[in-house]
């Protein structure tokens, strides 16, 4: 029997996505690259602090409400709490009350339902006990600040963990994923952090570098967060016969694998005799 393999959008072996936090003036510079260089990325957002400067903040300069709709266009804006206070240390209908207000508060700016949220300041132990609290808010994804260094697919996306910090050493974790891509479809690359790092510590350089290598890359699917989700919730969706023969596309969107040497499209709604 032939076994048929997860690919990208469009058959692509490799898909980019990244994931940046809190929403400072340094989003500016950060999307002019990667617009520049056609990748895209969830940027997380704290409704409560847009348009504060760094004497009202006490820390940085954050975007305006004006600018949000126009600076995230053709990325994806995702909730990261209204105030950004420590889940831990508020009541939990305060903490849900945070979520729920910055998703209304955003949805108003962006004209889009938001689906992601990241905690703030991480928080890793309190994942499982945050988990079902974002499910019940309406959202989809709820990413870690946990790095595996890996390019696999989240089994759960109320648990997913990206690849790496933006710190990394990215251009070598690249290549690596490149070389793995060669027998094993459907890779995942997805960096995180904040654009203010590149101002504060790392320098724009390492970024422009690596965005300008990854956009240049052949058969690499850039994409957000959502767009990431839409696309494997299709994949799993999928109704296969047990001999992998005959398959069923219950959604909208098609979806794309190898099978036999080939790459094979399903349309929505379409199903598909594989050995015909």
């Amino acid at each position: 029997m032939d076994i048929s393999q997860f690919l990208w959008h469009n058959g692509r072996r490799i898909a980019l996505t990244s994931d940046w936090d809190d929403g400072t003036e340094h989003d500016r510079r950060l999307a002019a690259i990667m617009n520049r260089h056609g990748l895209k990325g969830s940027f997380n957002l704290c409704s409560g602090k847009l348009g504060m400067d760094s004497q009202q903040s006490g820390w940085k300069n954050f975007i305006r409400e004006d600018e949000v709709a126009t600076l995230y266009q053709g990325h994806e804006v995702c909730s990261h709490s209204v105030h950004h206070l420590r889940p831990w240390s508020i009541p939990i209908d305060q903490l849900r009350w945070e979520i729920l207000e910055d998703r209304r508060r955003l949805e108003a700016l962006v004209g889009y339902p938001v689906r992601g949220f990241v905690l703030p300041y991480g928080w890793p132990t309190g994942y499982a006990w945050c988990k079902e609290l974002v499910r019940s808010c309406g959202l989809q994804y709820l990413r870690h600040s946990e790095s595996t260094l890996q390019f696999d697919l989240p089994s759960d996306f109320l648990d997913w963990k990206p690849t790496c910090h933006c710190g990394a050493e990215l251009t070598k974790l690249w290549t690596t994923m490149l070389n793995r891509s060669k027998d094993q479809p459907g890779q995942l690359f997805n960096i995180f952090g904040h654009s203010y790092e590149f101002e504060d510590d790392l320098g724009w350089e390492p970024i422009e570098t690596f965005a300008a290598l990854a956009g240049e890359t052949p058969g690499v699917w850039h994409a957000t967060k959502g767009e990431i989700y839409d696309y494997v919730m299709a994949w799993r969706r999928l109704a296969w016969s047990l001999a992998g023969t005959v398959v069923r596309n219950p959604s909208a969107a098609s979806v794309w694998f190898r099978h036999g040497g080939r790459i094979i499209e399903i349309k929505g709604g379409q199903c598909l005799h594989l050995e015909e």
